[in-house]
């Protein structure tokens, strides 16, 4: 007949090997259950690092595309202002200015039309008829004009005062 100790350790042995067993399975288990969860967190990690990423480029993209549209703008606006000067649109010349005085890509045409817009402009008043021709001395320092009213009136270039009228003609001075 075995012996009852034995039995006792038999048991306590049995019931710390199965305890084993049963801590092993669960610490086993509960490793797994980290480790996917580790591998989930680093995979939704990377994914928001890609994302940032690709959000970071798109963005630097788009300022990129809306720099090259703010130069074609800039440029297609100074590209407009000497027609409008030429047409002696002198409203629209400032309102192109106007439009592009924030821009960064000023240059020294935006400067040079600046100025243009803002030069103190002097009519010359004495002609009873509609002026015909105008034309400068050698020096600029004269101003000759030619009239319908049968006059030509030379001026100062500097001030605008007349200085003579030449009369006498009997049609119009070209």
């Amino acid at each position: 007949m075995p012996d009852p100790r034995n039995k006792v350790v038999f048991a306590a042995v049995a019931a710390v090997a199965a305890a084993l067993v049963v801590g092993l399975t669960v610490s086993i288990w509960q490793a797994a259950r980290a480790r996917n969860a580790e591998q989930a967190a680093r995979e939704k990690v990377a994914l928001a690092v890609a994302e940032r990423n690709t959000a970071v480029e798109a963005r630097r993209a788009a300022d990129l595309q809306r720099a090259l549209a703010e130069r074609k703008l800039y440029a297609a606006s100074m590209n407009l202002v000497l027609p409008a000067w030429e047409q002696n649109n002198l409203g629209r010349v400032r309102q192109l200015i106007e439009e592009t005085a924030a821009s960064p890509q000023r240059g020294f045409e935006w400067y040079y039309w600046q100025r243009q817009t803002h030069l103190e402009l002097m009519t010359l008043r004495g002609h009873l008829g509609a002026v015909l021709r105008v034309a400068f001395s050698p020096d600029g320092q004269r101003i000759v004009t030619a009239s319908e009213d049968n006059t030509a009136k030379v001026w100062e270039a500097a001030s605008g005062k007349e200085l003579f009228t030449l009369q006498g003609h009997s049609n119009h001075v070209y």
